[in-house]
């Protein structure tokens, strides 16, 4: 009975009928509930029985839809069912999920088939850190030579130098990392507490309490301004790539 319920839905005109779904399954896709329009283009598939190049169209939407929504192993099983005419399209979509995903190396390493593509494959050899092999195909169109140079010269710090800094001159290498304010703290707290540890000693001697306290807290804060000058290196180096990073993604939109 069930069977024959579903079976006169999906033949009957209206929202059950299989255009019906599709219909709805692409406004749900338009209104960016792209979790409920994969499960409507699913169900479309199952019950409509669509030829050969509406079928490819479907599939790519569901790959599209969970591609937008981070699900980028469902995407990619998708994509890889798409063929015809739209294959092409799949595997510029199936690009974009190893790229939001981290997963660089894998499109880098792509060849040239088409200016869709070659603009992919060029980001991905950017943020793979491929210079060489970016500078082969770098896209006419927009701003890539821009940011290809901009990428190729990324202001860097080292992590030891900034930590021999801090060690020579307490707040130098947060200084060297940008961080000016917090190296003038480290500077000051760190000889704030080595004067007072100095005065203490110079006034009871070794026995002093005041110089022991204070030189103790000048060793710590010391210790932790490298630490800290070295952990600023790093952080700016991050945040720099960061910036590029999402610089190449934004060229590349959705």
């Amino acid at each position: 009975m069930m069977v024959l319920l579903l079976t006169g839905l999906a033949l009957a005109d209206g929202p059950f009928s299989p255009e019906g779904i599709y219909e709805f399954a692409r406004y749900l896709y338009g209104q960016g509930e792209y979790l409920r329009a994969a499960g409507e283009f699913q169900r479309y598939l199952f019950l409509g029985r669509p030829p050969a190049g509406r079928r490819d169209s479907v599939l790519l939407r569901i790959g599209i839809c969970y591609r937008k929504v981070g699900k980028f192993g469902k995407a990619l099983r998708y994509f890889g069912k798409v063929g015809g005419s739209l294959r092409e399209e799949a595997r510029y979509q199936a690009g974009l999920c190893y790229i939001y995903s981290g997963n660089y190396d894998t499109v880098a390493l792509w060849n040239c088939t088409g200016p869709k593509l070659r603009t992919l494959i060029f980001a991905a050899r950017l943020l793979d850190g491929r210079w060489k092999e970016a500078r082969k195909i770098v896209p006419r169109e927009g701003r890539w030579g821009d940011i290809l140079r901009m990428g190729m010269n990324l202001p860097h710090r080292s992590p030891v130098l900034a930590g021999l800094l801090s060690g020579l001159v307490p707040g130098a290498g947060k200084i060297y990392c940008g961080r000016t304010w917090d190296g003038i703290y480290s500077l000051v707290t760190i000889g704030t507490f080595a004067w007072q540890s100095y005065s203490g000693f110079e006034r009871d001697g070794r026995n002093s309490l005041k110089g022991w306290a204070f030189g103790a807290a000048a060793v710590i804060f010391y210790l932790g301004n490298i630490y800290g000058s070295a952990a600023a290196a790093k952080i700016y180096n991050l945040e720099r790539w960061e910036s590029f990073k999402n610089a190449v993604l934004d060229m590349l939109g959705d």
